[in-house]
């Protein structure tokens, strides 16, 4: 896959043909102005989804398209470039598991620092809700109707769904 890009207007073709933001933005908007190269920032973000969704099923690219930026949208250089890339390693399972490995982990971690409030920073999590909490983390931050949610929108989501439902109950145990 050819993909080329011209710095001043932003615009991006892929195999001779332009790419628009448009549908990518509908998915998740990361960047209303559009496409932008050469760091990892919001305007990448958007247009390694949109280089994605223009060959794989919805689902995959949203999956993919952060692994995506790092590997290739981020390095390119901040002017006109034009690169050939092998596009098939992000088709497939095995990319998909990557993905939500690399997700449960950034979870963990954020888990681990929402848990360090100040109400909680005397307190420890044992590891079965800590996973819990992870997987919940994973589940809203890369929502589509969330976009990548900051932590306190991750901790309103959770608090209201531990207040409507019951089963969810979270709480610190003492330290040692």
């Amino acid at each position: 896959m050819k993909i080329k890009g011209e710095w001043k207007t932003r615009t991006v073709w892929i195999n001779g043909n332009e790419l628009f933001p448009g549908r990518s933005q509908k998915i998740v908007n990361h960047s209303p102005d559009g496409f932008n190269w050469g760091y990892g920032g919001s305007g990448p973000a958007q247009l390694a989804l949109a280089i994605l969704l223009s060959f794989l099923p919805e689902e995959e690219a949203v999956l993919n398209y952060q692994n995506f930026k790092w590997e290739l949208i981020a390095t390119l250089p901040q002017s006109d470039f034009e690169v050939d890339f092998n596009m098939e390693k992000y088709k497939g399972e095995k990319m998909k598991k990557e993905e939500e490995e690399r997700r449960m982990g950034f979870a963990r971690e954020e888990a681990a620092l929402a848990w360090c409030g100040e109400k909680a920073k005397d307190k420890t999590m044992d590891a079965d809700l800590a996973e819990e909490f992870a997987k919940i983390l994973v589940k809203h931050m890369y929502a589509p109707k969330l976009g990548c949610a900051t932590n306190r929108e991750i901790l309103e989501e959770l608090k209201v769904r531990i207040e409507i439902d019951g089963k969810l109950d979270y709480r610190t145990i003492d330290s040692d």
